[in-house]
């Protein structure tokens, strides 16, 4: 069985009314990207609602942040299938949105993220370039508030960079230039974050294949954003460490890096910034190559 055989997902998107060359996919994609963070700021409105309501004594730093990060995904969300429906004539399903097992699939996928995060700490741990400081939590409900936002940041960008970017080239290229080239713009997706590093880039760039290849053998879009916000989540706000260069508010644990293995525990970036990562995203890449896409969703060529 072909490791990219067509499926229902594939067929769906294929309904798109346009089939382009790869580069200007992207740039439409850049385009959406821009869009929606403009909205999120609020310049096509009156005036900036945003900057109106954070600027307000009542709301503290902390929340002005939440608020700030879920208005700006929310946008993005929004916005990309608003485009994929409207422009490009794709239905849901051909974005992603499947119907059929939506909590099954979007609990494996949480399930899978929070192990594969959880497994690179345990590497760093084992290899003494972490230490689990101490059970630091106390209730507050920012941490609910920051499970919300990174529920909608991990679909937001699973749809801009697989729903759309990924399905939409597929539609005309081979799998794995759609692939390689949608994994591409998430790895510069984070340009401008702190504490980027050549190896970090390398573990944006594998875990945006590892996501493309998981989209495709389980052929709805549910799971990858469930698993990507689970990885985020359980990263900041698990074990608090440093996502992709950022402080995410309160976590349940407190985790030191040493300063000494920044090779291997990532640094000043987060765990995604170390060899830990790059392991467990190989391994990972590794195993779900190995499997077949589910029969269910299978098409006849």
């Amino acid at each position: 069985m072909k490791r990219f055989a067509k499926t229902s997902l594939n067929l769906a998107a294929e309904a798109a009314k346009y089939r382009r060359f790869w580069l200007l996919d992207v740039l439409i994609a850049i385009l959406l990207l821009l869009i929606a963070e403009l909205a999120s700021m609020g310049l096509f409105l009156p005036f900036n609602l945003v900057q109106y309501f954070v600027q307000k004594p009542l709301i503290s730093s902390e929340w002005s942040i939440l608020l700030r990060s879920s208005l700006s995904f929310g946008c993005l969300l929004f916005i990309c299938v608003l485009y994929c429906i409207l422009i490009d004539k794709r239905s849901l399903a051909g974005i992603g949105f499947v119907r059929k097992n939506i909590i099954k699939e979007y609990g494996l996928g949480f399930l899978i993220g929070g192990t594969m995060i959880s497994a690179s700490v345990f590497l760093c741990i084992l290899s003494g370039t972490a230490q689990i400081m101490e059970f630091s939590f106390r209730f507050s409900w920012s941490i609910l508030l920051y499970l919300l936002m990174f529920l909608v940041q991990g679909m937001a960008e699973e749809v801009l960079c697989r729903g759309f970017l990924m399905l939409s080239i597929a539609n005309r290229y081979r799998p794995i230039v759609a692939i390689t080239i949608n994994s591409a713009l998430f790895m510069l997706l984070h340009i401008m974050n702190s504490g980027l590093t050549p190896l970090a880039f390398l573990n944006l760039f594998l875990f945006g294949c590892f996501a493309s290849v998981y989209l495709w053998k389980r052929g709805n879009i549910w799971g990858i954003g469930a698993l990507h916000s689970a990885w985020n989540f359980f990263q900041g706000n698990m074990f608090g460490i440093l996502v992709s260069g950022n402080a995410f508010g309160p976590s349940v644990l407190s985790t030191e890096l040493s300063e000494s293995a920044v090779w291997f525990n990532g640094g000043a970036f987060g765990l995604e910034g170390g060899l830990a990562v790059t392991i467990t995203l190989v391994i990972s890449l590794s195993i779900l190559l190995l499997i077949p896409v589910r029969k269910s969703i299978l098409v006849n060529s």
